[in-house]
């Protein structure tokens, strides 16, 4: 399967308009950590219980490091390190340590997963306006999602309102209606938010 990506208009802020069009990748959905955890028991021989326990020892073990200053290498895939963040000052002695704060974490792809993914196959998408809710009907973007989910593991409000060519609020009642009607499941929390088909 290749990736997706759109072309865009890249804006020129000297000039206050639009420039060039410029190739952006396109997400198909995010995959969930049920799922994720479900296709590594699959492949690997372990229950999916013993994959889901060995997950959250490592997870709590890499922010322990983490915690404690370490950059943290994940097999071939990368590296974490943290970054900080504090005011600005003109010479260090302005500075104390209580005045650091966590910004956030570093990935660094490591040259290997680089290599394997440096030749991807891209795949153009068209963009398409969102258009008004009464298009089709809920019950034709219902079978449009259901669809959709039959390739897919998952499926967020912005790929759902892609999909349905939907503005974002109408996308989200649409969302909620078909969990309410059983068939969907919704998993995680802000921005983490997918939806499943109810197995």
């Amino acid at each position: 399967m290749s990736a997706l990506y759109d072309l865009v208009a890249q804006h020129n802020v000297n000039k206050g308009e639009k420039g060039d069009l410029r190739a952006r990748a396109v997400s198909r959905g995010t995959i969930g950590k049920d799922k994720l955890y479900e296709w590594v028991a699959a492949s690997s021989g372990f229950h999916r219980g013993q994959v889901e326990a060995v997950m959250g020892i490592l997870t709590e073990e890499v922010i322990g490091y983490l915690q404690e200053g370490y950059d943290v290498q994940l097999d071939d895939l990368g590296f974490l390190s943290l970054s900080a963040v504090s005011r600005p000052v003109k010479s260090k002695k302005e500075l104390r340590s209580e005045s650091v704060r966590f910004k956030g974490v570093n990935f660094r792809l490591s040259a290997h997963a680089r290599k394997k993914l440096k030749y991807i196959p891209f795949e153009r998408v068209e963009s398409s306006a969102p258009v008004s809710q009464t298009d089709g009907g809920i019950e034709q973007r219902a079978e449009a999602l259901k669809h959709y989910l039959s390739t897919h593991p998952c499926i967020t409000r912005t790929d759902y309102a892609r999909v349905a060519h939907l503005l974002k609020g109408q996308a989200l009642a649409d969302l909620k209606q078909f969990v309410a009607d059983g068939w969907l499941v919704r998993y995680g929390a802000g921005r983490t938010v997918v939806y499943l088909m109810k197995r």
